[in-house]
């Protein structure tokens, strides 16, 4: 799994690809958290349109679980709210998000990059 993260005016955005790790979108995630609190950005744009193997409801789930606690410490530790758009060819992420979403960042999917980019007012 392949992250990159590119910061934009107002915004971060990731791009995610490659085939689907919890351990790796964890530790991708606590990147995005450091991106964020380094740069001051708190929109981020996640593209995970190229992502593959990702189609377990139980590993997306772990995956949102553990990057909810993440986010929890980045709070925490002062860092700010955040926006998350995730944006894909599918809406397969719906159980993940809801838990990742619970006390959580604002967080959403797209099928659409400009409804997005929209939403996170970039």
């Amino acid at each position: 799994m392949d992250l990159k993260i590119e910061p934009f005016p107002g915004f971060l955005n990731v791009s995610v690809s490659g085939k689907f790790s919890v351990e790796k979108a964890v530790a991708g995630f606590s990147q995005i958290l450091e991106s964020c609190q380094d740069s001051g950005q708190t929109s981020v744009l996640i593209d995970f349109s190229q992502l593959t193997d990702a189609d377990s409801a139980t590993l997306r789930v772990m995956f949102a679980a553990s990057a909810r606690e993440l986010y929890e410490h980045h709070l925490s530790a002062g860092g700010q709210p955040l926006r998350v758009a995730f944006f894909g060819r599918f809406l397969t992420w719906q159980p993940g998000m809801e838990v990742a979403s619970q006390n959580g960042p604002g967080v959403r999917t797209f099928t659409n990059i400009d409804e997005a980019r929209g939403w996170l007012g970039v």
